[in-house]
């Protein structure tokens, strides 16, 4: 099921459970927001998406705040990455179990400065959260959170 209201999009995915993700092109407004997308993309242009460098072959980096970043004293994974017109972003959940979960986004349109993939997955669950970057303007690559409390 998709349902829009202004700039959120619920995706229910049914093999994965609840996903919502968010995008947001200005702030709400009523001073609850503690996500930063109210801050605009610190990449360059023609520099790594994620602002982190994506060495071939090597494990990816560990994701920069405040491109990527996870809402902090909640029970479950919530996570804001920081973006600008034509980038695209997934991410994938490793499970303590080794089950995985996996959401993305859809390509940002103009205006757009970030999605909020909510994931519903308890945080003592996560081992490894894992995102990756495409746009037509900078370097594709991939970023790890490994500190998931």
């Amino acid at each position: 099921m998709i349902s829009r209201s202004g700039t959120s999009m619920v995706l229910a995915v049914a093999t994965a459970g609840l996903v919502t993700v968010s995008c947001t092109n200005q702030p709400s407004g009523d001073g609850s927001d503690t996500s930063p997308s109210t801050q605009t993309s610190t990449t360059s242009s023609g520099g790594a998406i994620l602002g982190v460098p994506a060495p071939h072959g090597a494990p990816p980096a560990e994701c920069a705040e405040p491109i990527v970043a996870r809402k902090k004293n909640v029970p479950t994974a919530e996570l804001t990455v920081l973006g600008r017109e034509g980038d695209q972003f997934a991410y994938e959940i490793t499970k303590k179990d080794g089950s995985r979960v996996s959401g993305q986004s859809g390509v940002f349109t103009a205006g757009q400065t970030d999605v909020i993939f909510t994931t519903g997955v308890p945080n003592s669950q996560i081992q490894l959260v894992t995102i990756t970057a495409q746009g037509h303007d900078g370097e594709t690559g991939k970023c790890a959170i490994t500190t998931i409390k």
